[in-house]
C-alpha cells in the first residue's frame, strides 16, 4: 500500500471537522481522567516493585550524579544506605521499621528518607570493582536509570516523581500525535481509542497486584511506547507524504520510542511488529489494487522515510550503549538487559505436570516451578551435568560490592538447558506454548476484570468513543483498502504483542501492556462493527474503492 509518497486518506472535510475536535477533546479528557484515577488509587505514593531493582537504579543515578561513576554502575555505599533505609524486599532489613514486605513500598516517607540519607553521603573513598566499592545492577535495562534520573530532575527526589514523569511523557507523545494528525479524523480516532483503553485498564484490578501496584512500574513502562508506535504505523501505511511538520514530529516520536525501549527492552516487539505488518501487506497485496510485485511492495516499506527514522534510532541506541556502558558488562557476570533464557526456562513451569514430565536433575524434578529459583537451579544442574561446575562457581563473591550470580554465564547455561529440553520434549513444549500459556493469559485477563469498577467518567468516555467512532466510520469516505489495511495492522500488532509473555510467562504483573493493546483492539472493532450495523439500517455514505 501507498507506494508513492502521498496520503491515502484526505484531510477531514471542513463540514466534518467537528469530529476531529471531538476526538481531540475525548483524548485529552480521558488522559486527564486516567491521571486523576492514578491519584485516586494513590499510585503517586507507591514505589514500584521490584523494589530491590528500584534501589539499585536509584543508587546508580545518585552515584553518577555526585560520586563520579560512569557507564551505569554505582557505589556500593549508596546502595547499602538505600537497602538499610528500607528500599528492599529483604525482611531482615525492614524488621527494624516494624513493617513487612511489601508494606515498605507503600510508605513514601520511608523511601524518601532513605534517598535523602543516600544523597547525604560525602567524601567516599576510591572505588573499583576490585575493592568491592562499585556494583552493577542485576540484569536490567540501563535506560531505566535515565528514566528515574529525569524524573528526579523535573520533580525532585520523591516517590511521586516517577508517577508525574510517566504522565508527562505520555502527554508529550499525545501532543506530538495531535500536532501531526490534527486535520485527520482516522488517526485521531485510533489515538482516542488508545487513551480510553488506558483509562479502562486503570479501572480494573490489575494494579492491585503486589508485583505491579502502579502505572510507572518498569513492567508497564512499555505502555508509553504505544502512542509513538501508532504514530509511526500511520506514517508507514496511510500518511506517507513527507511534509516538514510531519517529518520533524515523527522524528521526535521515533526518538521517544527509542529512548523508551532503552528503558524497557521487551518493547522491541513493536519493531518486529512493524516488520511483520510490512511483510503481511506485501505478501497479501493489501492496499490499492494496482499491479505491483511483492518484492517491490516490501522494498517500498523497507526504504521509506519512516523506516530510516526507526533504523536510525536503533543504530544510535546501540552505538550509545557500546560507547557508554562500563567495561564490566563485557565479563561473564553482568548483562545490561533483562534475562532472556532465564525467563524462557521459567515459563516451562506453566505446565501443571512439570514435576512429573518436566526437567530433572539426578532423577529429581527441578524445584519451584514458575519462580526465579527454578531457573537458577536449572543452570546449576546444567553446570554440574555437563561441565562439573559447582554452584559456588556460578556465584560472584569477588568482583563488585554485592554477591551476585554470574548472570552472563548463567544465561548461557540455562539457554543450553532450555533448548535441549524443548528439542527432546517437543510435545511438552507444544502443550506449554499452544495451550497452557494462552490459557493462563485469558485467566489473568478475566481476573483483572472480574471486579471491575464502573466509574462514571470512564463509562462516559467509552460511550462517547463508541458514538463518535461509529459516526466517523459512517460519515467519512474512508476507502475500503485503508480500512482493511489498518484493521489487519492492528490485529498483527495484537498478535506480536504476545511475543514477550508467550516467550516468558503470562503472569498478571507482566501482562499489563498486552491487556492495554488488546483492549484498544476490541474498542476499535467495536466502533467499526457498530458503524456497519448502523449503515445496514440507514445507509448514508457510499464507500470509495
Amino acid at each position: 500500500m501507498n507506494a508513492e509518497l502521498r496520503d491515502e486518506v484526505q484531510p477531514t472535510p471542513l463540514k466534518l471537522r467537528w469530529l476531529n475536535l471531538c476526538f481531540a477533546a475525548l483524548t485529552i479528557g480521558a488522559g486527564l481522567l486516567a491521571y486523576d484515577e492514578g491519584l485516586r488509587q494513590k499510585m503517586h505514593r507507591v514505589a514500584p516493585d521490584a523494589i530491590e531493582m528500584l534501589a539499585q537504579t536509584i543508587a546508580v543515578d545518585i552515584s553518577q550524579r555526585y560520586h563520579g561513576t560512569r557507564g551505569y554502575v554505582g557505589r556500593s555505599e549508596v546502595l547499602q544506605t538505600l537497602l538499610d533505609g528500607g528500599v528492599t524486599g529483604r525482611q531482615n532489613l525492614i524488621d527494624k521499621f516494624g513493617l513487612t514486605y511489601p508494606e515498605n513500598g507503600e510508605r513514601p516517607e520511608l523511601i524518601e528518607k532513605a534517598i535523602k540519607d543516600a544523597l547525604a553521603l560525602k567524601d567516599l573513598p576510591e572505588a573499583t570493582f576490585g575493592n568491592q566499592k562499585l556494583f552493577a545492577p542485576d540484569a536490567n535495562d540501563p535506560g531505566f536509570v535515565d528514566y528515574l534520573s529525569l524524573s528526579f530532575d523535573l520533580f525532585g527526589f520523591q516517590v511521586s516523581a516517577f508517577f508525574y514523569f510517566y504522565f508527562l511523557v505520555f502527554g508529550i507523545s499525545v501532543a506530538l500525535f495531535l500536532l501531526c494528525y490534527h486535520a485527520d479524523a482516522l488517526p485521531l480516532l485510533v489515538l482516542s481509542i488508545a487513551v480510553v483503553a488506558l483509562l479502562t485498564l486503570l479501572d480494573s484490578q490489575l494494579f492491585t497486584n503486589v508485583n505491579l501496584r502502579t502505572i510507572h512500574n518498569q513492567r508497564f513502562l512499555g505502555s508509553l511506547c504505544l502512542v509513538p508506535y501508532l504514530h509511526l504505523l500511520f506514517t508507514f501505511l496511510v500518511y506517507r507524504r513527507p511534509s516538514w511538520t510531519r517529518v520533524v514530529v515523527t522524528v521526535l516520536q521515533a526518538a521517544l520510542l527509542t529512548l523508551l525501549m532503552f528503558a524497557r527492552s521487551s518493547s522491541f516487539w513493536m519493531i518486529l511488529s512493524l516488520v511483520a505488518i510490512a511483510g503481511v501487506n506485501a505478501y497479501f497485496r493489501l492496499g490499492r489494487s494496482y499491479v505491483e510485485t511483492r518484492l517491490k511492495r516490501l522494498a517500498t516499506f523497507a526504504f521509506s522515510w519512516p523506516s530510516f527514522l526507526v533504523i536510525g534510532g536503533l543504530v544510535c541506541s546501540l552505538a550509545y550503549k557500546t560507547v557508554t556502558l562500563h567495561p564490566i558488562y563485557n565479563l561473564d557476570i553482568y548483562i545490561p538487559y533483562h534475562m532472556v533464557w532465564h525467563n524462557a526456562y521459567m515459563g516451562l513451569g506453566v505446565h501443571p505436570e512439570w514435576k512429573e514430565r518436566g526437567d530433572k536433575h539426578k532423577g529429581k524434578p527441578i524445584p519451584d516451578a514458575l519462580t526465579d529459583n527454578m531457573a537458577w537451579m536449572g543452570a546449576v544442574a546444567e553446570g554440574d551435568e555437563r561441565y562439573g561446575i559447582t554452584e559456588a562457581y556460578l556465584n560472584n563473591n569477588v568482583i563488585g560490592g554485592f554477591p551476585a550470580p554470574r548472570i552472563r554465564l548463567h544465561e548461557q547455561l540455562i539457554r543450553d538447558r532450555f533448548l535441549r529440553f524443548v528439542l527432546h520434549n517437543p510435545r511438552f513444549a507444544l502443550e506449554v506454548y499452544l495451550w497452557y500459556k494462552p490459557k493462563m493469559f485469558f485467566q489473568e485477563l478475566l481476573w483483572a476484570f472480574e471486579g471491575y469498577r464502573w466509574s462514571l467518567g470512564t463509562m462516559l468516555c467509552q460511550v462517547a468513543l463508541l458514538a463518535l467512532g461509529a459516526s466517523a466510520w459512517r460519515l467519512l469516505a474512508i476507502p475500503d483498502d485503508v480500512r482493511k489495511t489498518l484493521s489487519t495492522a492492528l490485529i498483527v500488532t495484537g498478535v506480536m504483542s504476545l511475543i514477550p509473555v508467550v516467550w516468558t510467562y503470562p503472569l498478571r504483573h507482566v501482562v499489563g501492556e498486552q491487556f492495554l493493546i488488546w483492549i484498544a483492539i476490541v474498542l476499535y472493532f467495536a466502533t467499526f462493527l457498530l458503524s456497519e450495523a448502523w449503515s445496514r439500517v440507514r445507509p448514508l455514505v457510499p464507500r470509495h474503492a
